[in-house]
């Protein structure tokens, strides 16, 4: 992770408390739990998107951005619950493909940024698997 989101991080956790913000969840890295046989597949699937800080809304995500420029308190990107639309696709079949999402553990109403990022990735055994 690079200074700037480093920093920016550190800032949202601040403003979150200082100004008593709802709807400012975490990270994806924070919001989730996998197993560590699957740890290092997330983590190269998802890269830098481990840190996108999730939020309710767009409004919530303005608020914090307002404040981190104002103060310029370093860079993060959101995901605002309200504007995720993750893309259905076709994923293999094989009985021995797993989408990804499936191997990671997060409450409920974060499923769309999990789905926005994760949603098309399948763990397979083999390249034959994947297709």
């Amino acid at each position: 992770m690079d200074q700037n989101t480093s920093r920016g991080l550190a800032a949202v956790r601040r403003i979150k408390r200082q100004h008593n913000l709802e709807g400012v969840y975490g990270t994806l890295a924070e919001l989730c739990e996998v197993s560590d046989r699957f740890r290092r597949a997330v983590e190269v699937t998802a890269g830098q998107s481990l840190f996108h800080y999730v939020v309710d809304n767009d409004e919530t995500a303005s608020k914090v951005i307002e404040i981190l420029q104002k103060e310029r308190a370093g860079r993060i990107t959101f995901i605002p619950l309200n504007r995720v639309k993750p893309k259905q696709g076709n994923l293999p079949t094989a009985n021995d493909a797993v989408p990804m999402i499936d191997r990671i553990k997060f409450e409920p109403m974060y499923e769309k940024a999990f789905q926005q990022v994760f949603g098309q990735t399948v763990i397979c055994p083999s390249l034959a698997v994947a297709g």
